[in-house]
């Protein structure tokens, strides 16, 4: 169940003040690529205020999350976003009422190492300010703090988190209820209620049925994906 929001456990955040030698927009212009989609655990939270040269303030709130696994946005030709392919095979239903299935090639792996993804989103200057709270295998967010309003998350909640192309920026944050592995809530553009890419397998899992994430019931469908096991 979604929780009304109330900033009192994001207000008990010390505020960080920085100050930034550049036009701020500057840095967080859209710097290219289609950036990365990852479900994560929100491990600490910072609030910083930026002062930059022309004396404007911008507040954010930085997620410092522990991934569970990263994949590069994916886009189509009509600049739509597309499901990542999270392997190089997928497995195919054949037989008699699915019951057996075989392996077929599904094309390039979207998914990328922890390493790979800090190369894309990261930014020195900003760095600089956060890495005091990431430990081994952690990566940081930045959200402007207005865009938090609708949304309440606190360390220890799972998330989804889509960047703002190749940039630590968040395009997108929405949290993962642990029970249901539905989406209760988000900020940025995708501010609907839908389901996490994790439903439909752990449903299909737990009625012992060999059907995929992403299948539905048009033949061809994946039988089985098991990197979505946490």
């Amino acid at each position: 169940m979604s929780r009304i929001y109330d900033n009192k456990p994001l207000n008990s955040i010390p505020v960080e003040n920085h100050s930034y030698s550049k036009i701020w927009g500057i840095i967080t212009a859209n710097s290219g690529g289609n950036g990365i989609v990852l479900e994560a655990i929100i491990h600490k939270r910072s609030r910083h205020v930026i002062t930059d040269s022309s004396t404007k303030k911008f507040r954010y709130v930085v997620f410092h999350v522990r991934p569970k696994f990263i994949l590069k946005r994916k886009f189509n030709g009509n600049g739509e976003e597309e499901e990542p392919n999270f392997d190089l095979t997928k497995k195919v239903n054949t037989g008699y009422l699915h019951s057996s299935y075989k392996t077929e090639a599904k094309g390039t792996s979207d998914k990328i190492s922890w390493s790979e993804a800090d190369r894309i989103i990261h930014r020195p200057e900003l760095k600089a300010w956060t890495e005091k709270y990431c430990n081994l295998g952690s990566m940081s967010f930045w959200i402007e703090e207005r865009q938090l309003d609708p949304l309440d998350l606190e360390d220890g909640d799972k998330v989804r988190i889509k960047s703002n192309g190749d940039g630590p920026f968040i395009y997108s944050i929405s949290k993962i209820e642990p029970d249901s592995q539905t989406i209760s809530n988000a900020a940025g553009p995708e501010k609907q209620v839908g389901e996490s890419w994790t439903d439909k397998i752990m449903d299909l899992k737990a009625q012992g049925l060999p059907q995929a994430a992403t299948g539905g019931t048009e033949e061809g469908a994946g039988a089985d994906d098991d990197e979505w096991s946490d």
